[in-house]
């Protein structure tokens, strides 16, 4: 009987008439689809039967293109569309092997899906894995009741006229796939993250989100916080988008690892450390090296000018007192009489000085003051 159900929602006819319910003979094993007449009868008991009638069916859908043809539209989750109104594509359907959060397609592979709208065929698609480009929706349920076809490529040559049906292709963008194995990342928070580039680790996942770079992949993780689940502790970050718009994978534990090109991996590996005034020394270690620098280049800058300030000054001191004490002994000595010693307190003869030639050969004590104060500077 689940089998029956199953074929009914997938079938459909032209003449927009689809499986409405079902009547399943279980003896015979024979599936019976019924149209919309089955909503309002009155059921019959058969001992070899069991039937089952949808319940969530709009016997008058909307059919129109909701939006002006060509343009652009973003689902709730960031991924941009430029809608096709009356186009369908019958190339690239394809049946994604991990279906969105929100129906219960996950998991199971039950395509195509069922939408109520285009806008919410375009959400289906970004919430896909791998990777929905586009999607054909038909609002009249022509084919079945499930309506919106994911497809994993467009081609603009294969499009043709359906006045009954409705695309929206997405605009691919290209993402900034940069990485630096074992850079040590910091977040806003303060957590930390070590950065393993072209690494892909499997399970333990515990939700989705699209990313533009590596940076946001990691402040996500960083944010996320669950009771039930527990809180992330590493990220996978696809920059190929080759599997699916929400490319930024939170992890609950580290996983598997296996190697694959575009797919890096960053995992919490604690706090930045504080200092003793609360702030954080974060990972921007070349910022704060600069700071420094330049601090104290600029005290190196301020202390020259000081220092050689300090150095003429005492220079000029030094060359006063030599000259006032250079006075002072000449006028001292004339005043001593023939014979003192200079080295003495007491008085002694010495000999008589034969000239003056003779006599410029001892030193004075101005001569000596004169020797200090030169090798002091």
């Amino acid at each position: 009987m689940q089998n029956c159900m199953d074929l009914c929602s997938a079938s459909g006819n032209e003449n927009g008439q689809i499986c409405s319910g079902i009547a399943y003979n279980f003896v015979e094993q024979i599936c019976y689809f019924k149209n919309q007449s089955i909503l309002s009868t009155t059921p019959t008991r058969d001992d070899q039967t069991h039937s089952a009638f949808a319940i969530n069916i709009n016997p008058t859908p909307k059919t129109a293109c909701p939006w002006t043809n060509g343009s652009d539209h973003s689902t709730p989750n960031g991924m941009d569309f430029d809608v096709l109104c009356n186009q369908d594509m019958t190339f690239n359907d394809f049946c994604p092997w991990f279906g969105p959060t929100s129906t219960p397609q996950r998991d199971i592979g039950v395509c195509p899906y069922h939408a109520d709208s285009l806008e919410e065929c375009m959400e289906l698609c970004s919430q896909t894995h791998p990777a929905c480009k586009a999607v054909a929706y038909d609002p009249s349920m022509g084919l079945g009741y499930g309506n919106c076809y994911p497809k994993s490529d467009f081609s603009a040559s294969t499009y043709k006229f359906n006045s009954a049906n409705h695309m929206a292709v997405a605009n691919w963008p290209t993402l900034n796939s940069s990485c630096t194995n074992g850079t040590l990342y910091t977040a806003p928070n303060n957590k930390q993250f070590t950065v393993s580039c072209n690494n892909n680790h499997m399970f333990n996942d515990l939700i989705e989100v699209h990313s533009a770079n590596l940076s946001s992949c990691i402040d996500s993780c960083a944010n996320y916080s669950n009771s039930t689940t527990g809180d992330c502790v590493g990220v996978i970050f696809d920059s190929t988008l080759t599997s699916g718009w929400e490319n930024c994978w939170l992890k609950s534990a580290n996983g598997v690892a296996n190697s694959l090109a575009g797919f890096h991996y960053a995992l919490m590996v604690g706090n930045v450390p504080t200092n003793t005034n609360g702030s954080s020394s974060g990972n921007n270690t070349s910022t704060g090296s600069n700071s420094a620098s330049s601090s104290s280049s600029s005290k190196a800058w301020i202390a020259g000018p000081v220092v050689g300030g300090i150095a003429g000054i005492a220079l000029i001191c030094a060359g006063i007192l030599y000259f006032l004490r250079r006075n002072k002994s000449n006028q001292n000595l004339a005043l001593m009489p023939a014979g003192y010693d200079q080295k003495s307190p007491m008085y002694k003869q010495q000999p008589a000085y034969v000239n003056n030639a003779q006599a410029q050969e001892l030193p004075t004590e101005s001569a000596t003051h004169e020797l200090q104060a030169n090798s002091e500077l």
